[in-house]
């Protein structure tokens, strides 16, 4: 009987410190989110002045495309502060990267490196819109049918299809939850439409298959 009481014992106080093991370790993880959390608010509460919400928030990836041999002004205020200027080195195939945070009419709020370097030495703050920002259709081939939305989340809109469409940059304008607003060249034209991010590539190098 005393056999079967120590053995109960035993498992108690096993259990009881793999409580409180568990319990240390998802706190010292919280704990580490909440740093990186607010480190990334700092950066861009920094670059905005602490007026982002003056701006439209948002959230997605874009590149800037490989061809593009211009350089790009990173600035603390919409085309003011500068703080780096960055460019595509295609020799050495390391291309302008960023995720869009917020935008207004003219600049996004972008989070900004050169893939692939490190992640480390990415910055954040203002950079002008351009045709060159934005990203490729998933499974991209040379010509193939390309759908766009007139609004986005999928509330009573309109499917457009591009047809035939010769494949290329999809110019990023705005972003929305789900929904990157785009732009593309397409039978002489500039036509612009919603797509759901699932179904771009922000990648200089792949087509995301």
């Amino acid at each position: 009987m005393k056999k079967y009481i120590f053995l109960l014992l035993g498992l108690g106080i096993c259990l009881v410190s793999c409580y409180y093991s568990a319990k240390y370790a998802l706190e010292r993880t919280n704990a580490k989110i909440a740093i990186d959390t607010s480190s990334t608010l700092m950066k861009v509460n920094s670059a905005t002045k602490g007026r982002l919400s003056v701006y439209d928030s948002c959230n997605c990836d874009a590149f800037v495309y490989w061809r593009y041999t211009g350089t790009i002004d990173l600035c603390s205020k919409p085309d003011s502060g500068l703080i780096v200027r960055l460019n595509n080195d295609t020799l050495n195939e390391r291309f302008v990267h960023m995720t869009i945070l917020g935008y207004n009419k003219s600049h996004f709020l972008v989070d900004i490196h050169r893939y692939p370097d490190s992640i480390d030495t990415s910055y954040i703050g203002w950079i002008r819109k351009g045709k060159y920002i934005g990203s490729f259709a998933r499974f991209e081939l040379e010509y193939m049918d390309l759908e766009l939305f007139d609004t986005p989340e999928g509330k009573v809109i309109e499917k457009r299809i591009l047809w035939n469409w010769k494949s290329g940059v999809l110019t990023t304008l705005e972003c929305k939850n789900d929904w990157v607003l785009v732009e593309v060249d397409y039978e002489g034209k500039r036509i612009n439409g919603w797509i759901n991010k699932v179904k771009i590539c922000p990648n200089s190098w792949t087509t995301c298959t």
